[in-house]
């Protein structure tokens, strides 16, 4: 059996500011990604992360329509886990990340998988 390559056609979504740190949001990224029971992973390349979850539908869907999904329930989640957060910003994360489910839905790809970089 021989290897092949081919060149990728990457199509970036709309980016979203955050106010936390990229260990932190790393760590949201994986929180709502087992809460869902989704396979995630991340690699670093130089400056920029890429986080990878294996059914997008699934992690979007979840923020878009769960009532698990706020601030508070995050935080204490995540203070769990060793991260620290003010209120505001991590409030300001899950308003951004609600409001851009849909258009985030667009880069699921044919397998199923979202893909998100963090740089």
């Amino acid at each position: 059996m021989s290897d092949s390559f081919r060149p990728v056609k990457e199509t970036w979504g709309p980016h979203s500011a955050t106010f936390i740190d990229r260990a932190s949001l790393l760590g949201v990224l994986g929180d709502v990604a087992r809460r869902v029971g989704t396979a995630c992973n991340e690699t670093a390349y130089g400056d920029t992360t890429a986080f990878w979850i294996e059914d997008g539908k699934k992690f979007l869907d979840y923020i878009q329509d769960d009532e698990g999904f706020t601030a508070a329930g995050l935080q204490e989640s995540m203070e769990e886990e060793g991260f620290t957060f003010t209120p505001d910003d991590l409030q300001s994360l899950v308003e951004n990340m609600k409001a851009l489910t849909a258009v985030w839905r667009e880069s699921i790809s044919g397998n199923g998988e979202l893909i998100f970089y963090v740089d």
